[in-house]
This record gives structure tokens, sequence and C-alpha cells, in this order.
């Protein structure tokens, strides 16, 4: 089950970097385009950036 969060606290930040697997997607401006979806092996590239912002 999802959940929705007001913002991104230390703990959860801190939960979010320590993840080995995070995903990236794109979507194109055109309507009739396709999303892509991928996983990758975190090597240290998340961040938490603020309360709002994840990198």
């Amino acid at each position: 089950m999802g959940r929705n969060y007001d913002g991104i606290d230390g703990r959860l930040a801190a939960w979010l970097v320590a993840q080995p697997v995070f995903f990236v997607a794109t979507a194109p401006a055109d309507p009739g385009g396709l999303l892509d979806c991928s996983p990758e092996g975190n090597r240290g590239e998340v961040a938490g950036i603020d309360e709002s912002t994840v990198a």
C-alpha cells in the first residue's frame, strides 16, 4: 500500500538513499510517445536535497 508524505524528513531521506535499487522514468512531451522506466543500482547516486527534492 502506498503512502503520501507532506515532505521528506531526515529519517525518510536516510531510508531513501540506503536503498540498493531505484527507478529512473522518463515520459515524452508527445502524447503518442512511450514511457520508459528502468531499475538502476544505487552506488551513491541518490541524494535527499531538501524536504521536497530527491535527486
